[in-house]
């Protein structure tokens, strides 16, 4: 097939349908480039919060190790004065507490007998 040779007015109207071909397209990337850039608005904010969660997290972390210091403390504290109050009598201890209760049957008996 042979192309007939186009007039002015075809030529005319061909071009004004690439020319609003090209006019959509450029809208359409148009709307594609505000679209990207509003998504680079949003990671960057996005950033932002997890930098700040990140903090957060830090100072919860720092939180928490210190008052497991703490509790630890403590906890060997009460586990040293329960190891002294459950240690054993020495014998003078001991010898000196039956005097004291022989002392005091004494007393009491002698209470009792005036």
């Amino acid at each position: 097939m042979i192309d007939k040779p186009l007039t002015d007015f075809e030529r005319g109207k061909e071009a004004g349908r690439v020319a609003q071909v090209l006019q959509e397209h450029s809208q359409h990337l148009a709307h594609i480039n505000g679209s990207i850039d509003a998504t680079g608005q949003r990671l960057a904010e996005l950033a932002d919060e997890m930098r700040g969660l990140r903090e957060d997290a830090r100072q919860r972390e720092d939180r928490v190790n210190e008052a497991a210091k703490v509790l630890a403390k403590e906890t060997e504290r009460r586990r040293v004065n329960l190891a002294d109050a459950d240690r054993k009598f020495t014998r003078r201890e001991r010898t000196m507490a039956m005097g004291v209760a022989v002392l005091g049957i004494a007393v009491a008996v002698l209470a009792l007998l005036r």
